[in-house]
């Protein structure tokens, strides 16, 4: 999961690109650019006739917009919002001189540490894996740390994503 920050550029330009449609996934050429000779039929005889996203063609219309936006995993999003001082929902909106404020405060911390959290690695029991041998100890989830080094980057991408949103003309930034 996680929390994307946008704001209401006025310039907004939305193009769009072709992509093979996930319910095509299990044909041979899924991966294969669509210029390739024969991709476009091979994606067809695997796609869902039902799918909304391709209509049954196995190639999808992406829409991609050149506003400015970030997409954080929500703890990282979290220790950033706490660092800035926002509060801890997952959705929510602000006007541009709120974020602003909110940009000296998170600069001005002085200490971040409270805002970290470790590498956490977690463990599952032995298991025997399909050539015989035994797994003492497979990993069963990772979660990579925040140091503050990483946090106050992140307060930088923030306020760079706050000036370039104020530049394209936007006066409200936005995060669900």
């Amino acid at each position: 999961m996680s929390i994307t920050f946008t704001s209401n550029v006025k310039d907004e330009t939305v193009t769009s690109s072709e992509e093979a449609c996930l319910c095509a996934q299990m044909s041979e050429l899924w991966s294969a650019s669509l210029t390739q000779e024969g991709v476009r039929e091979d994606l067809a005889a695997e796609a869902n006739p039902k799918c909304p996203l391709c209509k049954g063609t196995g190639v999808e219309s992406v829409p991609t917009s050149d506003a400015p936006s970030i997409n954080w995993a929500n703890a990282n999003a979290h220790a950033v919002m706490g660092v800035l001082g926002f509060t801890m929902d997952y959705y929510g909106d602000m006007p541009i001189t709120e974020a602003r404020r909110a940009l000296l405060r998170g600069r001005n911390r002085s200490d971040l540490s409270a805002y970290t959290r470790p590498v956490e690695r977690i463990y599952g029991q032995p298991r025997a894996n399909e050539d015989g041998s035994v797994e003492l100890r497979p990993l069963r989830m990772h979660t990579f740390g925040l140091d503050t080094e990483d946090l106050a980057s992140r307060v930088e991408q923030f306020a760079s994503f706050v000036e370039e949103s104020e530049r394209r003309g936007a006066t409200q930034i936005s995060w669900d």
